[in-house]
């Protein structure tokens, strides 16, 4: 195979800064500092427009993953072999010789090197989870070789699954639906859920209790959003994986801590569980009906919120679409304000009221860093500018567009019309990233 026969261009420009900085003890404080933030490199068979996003992706990860939880002190960059779907991954590490190494996952310790993709299933949309988990399974396989599989396979889970950067920080999701969903079963079965099972059961054992993983993915989320994940975390790196590092991390017993558990599952959990119950619905009624339910239990949801007033969006339900988000929009820090500013403008823009949707995609792209599809936000707000008269601040965005477009092909219309639009109105002004 030889499209990894070379490095990617920016992937061998780093290097290259990395021997300059090495050679130069002039090298300015600034460049040093921006070298020092570079952990990772990437490489594969994409434009560089895509590598850098990814890339910007993957270093805020591992420094944002590092700084918090793991605090070692990489000797080398982490490679980062970029793919478009798992099996692609998979021959590629057949194809370098780390199919052995490798097992059945997509981390190559010795080099090291992680086998990541961007696509799953049949969804073509990209999707940074497989990379999160990745870098994620990097920094556990360094720190907890010898952990039990609970652990290992949780802790990996619980950072990448639904995670974004947001304000260059790994920001980990609320409870898992899904998690929820088993968890819900077991809740109105009486069973009894311990955590201390945990701490007796051999990894085959867990790998053959069903509930084990949507527990250990409760109790992580727990520990996170009470403020001890990255206690526990330093002090399992100090004394081993005992119930009683669990128990000096949070500074209470193991039974109070069921206790608490119980409540969090019953409460939290079990809310989320209607979030995968509206996502499995086929049935659009239903699929309001369990968001409703999830609000009337927690009104101050967020995901609920936003999959609601995406379902209101889909069924041309306008005003009842924006009236969902205003919760939302009313909190800028909130995790889910970028893709609740995008829809907000997508509602304004259908309604051809351009003045106040731009004000929303300009509010979505303030908080969109890191995202993926940014290119397209730019787009919108040139299209509304377009619309308000003001085709020197529209040919601004066009060219934005034009530049952070990172698969021109299948957008050909849309690439055509900018340049024209870009060569007819631009100016040298370019609008800040």
């Amino acid at each position: 195979m030889t499209m990894y026969k070379k490095l990617n261009h920016q992937a061998l420009t780093r290097c290259a800064l990395l021997a300059l900085m090495l050679l130069c003890p002039g090298f300015s404080t600034r460049e040093q500092e921006q070298h020092e933030a570079t952990f990772v490199t990437v490489e594969g068979d994409f434009n560089d427009k895509l590598i850098q996003i990814v890339f910007d992706n993957a270093n805020a990860c591992f420094q944002s993953l590092n700084e918090t939880y793991f605090q070692i002190k990489p000797d080398k960059p982490l490679k980062i072999y970029l793919s478009r779907t798992a099996a692609e991954a998979r021959r590629l590490i057949e194809d370098h010789g780390h199919l052995i190494e490798a097992g059945d996952g997509f981390y190559v310790p010795s080099v090291p090197a992680v086998y990541t993709y961007i696509t799953t299933g049949d969804d073509t949309n990209i999707t940074f989870e497989p990379l999160f988990a990745s870098i994620a399974e990097h920094f556990v396989a360094r720190r907890f070789d010898d952990a039990p599989e609970w652990f290992r396979s949780g802790l990996i889970s619980f950072l990448s699954k639904d995670a974004r950067i947001i304000d260059g920080k790994l920001v980990p999701a609320g409870p898992c639906p899904r998690a929820g969903l088993a968890l819900r079963g077991e809740v109105e079965a009486k069973t009894r859920l311990n955590i201390k099972k945990f701490y007796i059961s051999s990894d085959e054992r867990f790998r053959e209790w069903p509930t084990g993983p949507y527990l250990a993915s409760a109790l992580l989320s727990w520990l996170y959003k009470n403020g001890y994940l990255a206690n526990y975390i330093g002090l399992v790196k100090q004394k081993g994986y005992e119930l009683e590092v669990l128990e000096e991390a949070i500074g209470s017993s193991a039974e109070k801590l069921n206790g608490d558990l119980k409540k969090y599952i019953e409460g939290e959990c079990c809310t989320a569980a209607y979030l995968a119950e509206a996502e499995d619905a086929q049935d659009p009624n239903q699929k309001e009906e369990a968001l409703l339910t999830a609000l009337g239990e927690k009104p101050d949801y967020p995901e609920a919120q936003l999959a609601l007033a995406r379902l209101y969006y889909s069924q041309g339900k306008y005003q009842l679409c924006h009236k969902t988000l205003m919760p939302i929009l009313a909190r800028p820090e909130d995790a889910q304000f970028m893709p609740a500013a995008r829809l907000a403008a997508e509602v304004l823009y259908d309604q051809n009221n351009y003045a106040q949707a731009r004000d929303y995609y300009q509010k979505a792209w303030d908080n969109a860093d890191n995202y993926v599809y940014k290119y397209q936000i730019a787009y919108k707000i040139a299209d509304c500018s377009h619309y308000l008269n003001e085709p020197e601040i529209a040919a601004q965005w066009y060219d934005q567009f034009l530049e952070l477009d990172f698969r021109p092909d299948k957008d050909q219309a849309a690439v055509s019309y900018a340049q024209k639009y870009v060569e007819t109105f631009g100016s040298k002004k370019k609008v800040e990233n």
